[in-house]
C-alpha cells in the first residue's frame, strides 16, 4: 500500500501509510527524529484529498446520470442543473433547468423505452465525457443510434451549467419509415462519390 499512488501524481494510499508509519515511530521510539509537520497540517492535506476524492466520485454520478436519463429517472437530474444551465444536440438548444424539465417531460412522455447506456467515461477538470448508445422507440420511430456527451459542472461542484450531444441524425432518421429510405439513399449517394472501393449500387 506504501506504494500506490493516485494516477495523476497527487497523494494516494501513499501518504496515509507514510503518516501512520511517523506517527507511530514518533510516538514509541526514543530520540526518533520525528519529521512529521504539525498534526494539523497533515491531516488538512489528508481531509483535503479526500474531499477531492468524494467531490470526484459524486461528479461522475451526476454526469452519467444525466446521460442515462430515462422515463423514471429523468426528474432526478432536474435539482443539479444551474440556473444558467444550457443543452445542446444537433436538433435542439435548451436554456435553464425549467426549459430542460419541460424537454425531458416531452421527450419521455412519447418514449417510454428510451435508454442510452454509457460504454466509455472520463472526468478531468470538473468536464465530463462520455460515449454511449441510444436505443428504444420514439413516437414510433425506432431508435438505436452512438453518441457522445461533454457535460461541464461549475468549477469544483456538482452543479451542471452545460452539455452537449453529439450524434448523427441520420443514424435518428432511418428509424423512421417516411425517411429511411432518403437516409440509405443519400449514405449511398455519398459511398458513390467518396469510397473506392465500394460496389456503388445506384444507376447512372
Amino acid at each position: 500500500m506504501a506504494e500506490i499512488k493516485n494516477p495523476d501524481g497527487t497523494p494516494g494510499l501513499d501518504l496515509v501509510v507514510f503518516y501512520f508509519r511517523e506517527q507511530y515511530r514518533c510516538s514509541v521510539v526514543p530520540d526518533y527524529p520525528c519529521s512529521l509537520p504539525p498534526p494539523s497540517s497533515t491531516t488538512s492535506t489528508i481531509q483535503g484529498h479526500l474531499k477531492g476524492q468524494k467531490l470526484l466520485k459524486k461528479q461522475l454520478s451526476v454526469g452519467r446520470l444525466l446521460v442515462q436519463l430515462d422515463a423514471d429517472n429523468w426528474p432526478t437530474i432536474i435539482p443539479y442543473l444551474a440556473d444558467n444551465y444550457e443543452y445542446h444536440d444537433p436538433i435542439v438548444d435548451i436554456y435553464t433547468p425549467a426549459t430542460m424539465a419541460d424537454f425531458l417531460g416531452r421527450l419521455f412522455s412519447q418514449s417510454q423505452d428510451l435508454i442510452t447506456v454509457v460504454e466509455d467515461e472520463t472526468l478531468v477538470d470538473d468536464i465530463y465525457m462520455a460515449t454511449w448508445t441510444m436505443t428504444g422507440v420514439v413516437n414510433g420511430a425506432v431508435i438505436e443510434a452512438p453518441g457522445m456527451t461533454i457535460v461541464k459542472f461549475k468549477r469544483g461542484t456538482t452543479e451542471l451549467i452545460f452539455s452537449r450531444d453529439y450524434y448523427s441524425e441520420g443514424d435518428i432518421m432511418i428509424g423512421i419509415d417516411q425517411l429511411s429510405q432518403a437516409v440509405m439513399g443519400f449514405r449511398e449517394y455519398y459511398l458513390c462519390a467518396v469510397d473506392p472501393k465500394h460496389d456503388c449500387q445506384l444507376g447512372q
